[in-house]
């Protein structure tokens, strides 16, 4: 198996903060993000974040953008402003510097929100790995329960039309909340592994893609959650390698209820890669075959 690297993003709607690898220094949007909601009785609850982390091969040409396209307005769900990225997960940034390089837009006619990181020149930010590269992005609700966002990924040029990346969604649709603490016994992370690709993945066309997603479930010990898988660019995704990690534990810090960007947020994520979380396969990984793994092939879809 060939070892791959990372990038990092979330599939819940609130505020975002760019992280990447393991000791990234910098975020990139600013808190604090309320993570805690009242209901309609007036219980707070905490809406736990998910943590999305993967990789990308860079294309041949010489892109000048890296985009995610949301499906719908979701301009609300960034904290403004917008911090600094850092050249550990964003290539278009050079390495221990830190740049101001990323919007996001909303476009009436299209009905979509671009989360967008912009440069004239990609800088190798993975230890020797000069042809796939690091983007990152953490999420939590903004709302009073946790969403499944619909969002593809893609490269821009100067000239030319963009190139979409085999990035899939995974979602539990099942509401989950943690009355007053994001330590609840059975409400937990499972974490998710996937390579992707545009054709069929062998030893000879490896995945050109692929994600760790932290995911909430209510766990009775060892069911696996019923996970949703999507495609919404306009090819179809292959995908291999799958596996899963039951019962993952919520941060115990408890600054992680009114702020994304907590330590026990940003500590999690950086353990999903190929270092913390060694996918299927690899010596010392922790992931178990799933009991409804992703299909091998998943159709583009529309968003809805």
């Amino acid at each position: 198996m060939r070892f791959r690297y990372a990038i990092a993003l979330a599939a819940i709607a609130a505020g975002f903060v760019v992280a990447g690898c393991q000791n990234s220094p910098n975020s990139v949007v600013s808190g604090p993000l309320q993570m805690s909601q009242p209901d309609k009785t007036g219980a707070t609850y905490y809406y736990p974040p998910e943590l999305w982390n993967g990789f990308v091969t860079i294309p041949s040409g010489s892109p000048t953008d890296f985009e995610i396209i949301f499906q719908g307005n979701v301009t609300a769900d960034f904290p403004s402003p917008l911090e600094p990225g850092h050249g550990v997960y964003d290539p278009f940034c050079p390495p221990s510097q830190t740049c101001n390089n990323m919007t996001v837009t909303y476009n009436t006619s299209s009905n979509t929100t671009t989360f967008e990181w912009s440069g004239t020149q990609l800088y190798d930010n993975i230890s020797g790995n000069s042809t796939e590269v690091h983007f990152g992005i953490l999420n939590g609700p903004g709302g009073t329960y946790v969403k499944c966002l619909q969002w593809y990924t893609e490269w821009t040029f100067a000239s030319g039309p963009p190139e979409p990346t085999p990035v899939i969604n995974v979602c539990n649709k099942k509401k989950v909340k943690t009355k007053k603490s994001p330590a609840a016994s059975t409400t937990v992370f499972a974490t998710v592994f996937v390579e992707t690709s545009f054709s069929p993945i062998n030893a000879s066309s490896p995945a050109t893609s692929g994600t760790w997603v932290n995911i909430p479930y209510t766990s009775d010990g060892s069911t696996q959650p019923q996970l949703e898988y999507a495609n919404y660019t306009d090819q179809p995704i292959y995908t291999a390698n799958s596996g899963i990690v039951l019962n993952q534990s919520y941060p115990t810090d408890s600054s992680c209820l009114s702020n994304l960007y907590c330590s026990g947020n940003i500590s999690d994520l950086e353990e999903l890669n190929f270092e913390g979380m060694p996918p299927p396969g690899s010596e010392e990984s922790p992931f178990i075959p799933m009991t409804n793994p992703p299909p091998s092939v998943i159709q583009p879809q529309g968003f809805k």
